[in-house]
């Protein structure tokens, strides 16, 4: 039972990601794992940080990956004209929006489908950590696979979006490029100072997960999750501030780059954060 207590848990946590939407799901886990890093730094224990935050039920893996397959699904029953009111009229949704909270519709089968992607989560992680033992953020990787997955599934084969041939992506990822290098490079150095002092790395993206509140809040906020993260661990592999703020610079347009090649006019969301996080967590953890 204790063998398979972890699955049944991440088929909730699964369907709670659906049920509330992946990212709302995401700020929840963001505030739980502030708690278990401040409770580590108060009392050193990790239990709350490591049996809640990061649970089956709460964690990215399963509630995260879960609210985003079921996203998708529900864009492929609106794009098919299956999804309907009450009245009988069809609803436009975006399989992209991972904001959305599902409980509104009503619909069975697309928190199944989170529960589903929220057990594949899990045993994709148990396997990258305990089978394989890569050194990588493998629930970054965690969240890269089952979003490709569920775009695979649910977004018609495409995996790539699918922007009109006159539109330079080139232009959309240096859009503003100099701007967002400074306030990037300042927020890494920032993080690497902080993780210098604190030695958690993880305590940039729970902080970074937590900030996407302002956007539901309606505050046109940037993501910094990636970027906090990348420089903090940067930080402490390489001991040198100022690497530290070139990577959280590399991970901030990389996401940019992964966001305009996979999701700009998409059918669902894969996770340009969790890609850039998956790359350099390779790079840092296994060359430095």
């Amino acid at each position: 039972m204790e063998q398979i207590l972890p699955y049944l848990l991440a088929f909730f946590g699964g369907v709670f990601g659906a049920v509330i939407g992946g990212a709302t799901a995401f700020i929840i886990f963001g505030l739980f794992a502030i708690i278990g890093i401040g409770l580590i730094i108060a009392t050193g224990s990790d239990v709350f940080l490591n049996s809640v935050a990061l649970s089956p039920i709460f964690g990215p893996q399963a509630a995260f990956a879960g609210g985003v397959a079921a996203a998708a699904y529900m864009g492929k029953l609106s794009r098919e004209g299956k999804l309907k009111s009450e009245t009988g009229e069809v609803i436009e949704f975006a399989g992209g929006d991972i904001f959305a909270a599902l409980h509104p519709f009503g619909n069975i089968p697309s928190i199944i489908i989170g529960g589903v992607f929220g057990v594949i989560g899990v045993a994709l992680l148990n396997v990258l950590d305990n089978v394989i033992g890569l050194q990588a953020d493998n629930i970054a990787i965690v969240v890269v696979v089952t979003n490709i997955i569920a775009r695979l599934a649910f977004g018609d084969g495409d995996l790539l979006n699918g922007l009109p041939k006159e539109v330079n992506k080139m232009d959309l990822i240096t859009n503003n490029l100099l701007f967002n290098i400074i306030w990037g490079f300042g927020l890494s150095i920032v993080m690497a100072s902080i993780i210098d002092v604190i030695q958690i790395p993880l305590f940039g993206f729970v902080l970074g997960a937590f900030f996407l509140i302002f956007i539901i809040a309606g505050v046109n906020v940037p993501m910094i999750h990636h970027i906090a993260l990348i420089s903090g661990m940067a930080m402490q592999v390489t001991g040198n501030i100022w690497l530290a703020g070139v990577f959280g610079v590399i991970a901030m347009i990389l996401c940019d780059a992964i966001g305009v090649t996979f999701n700009a006019n998409a059918k669902s969301h894969i996770d340009p954060p969790a890609a850039a996080i998956t790359i350099l967590s390779l790079i840092l953890l296994n060359l430095f």
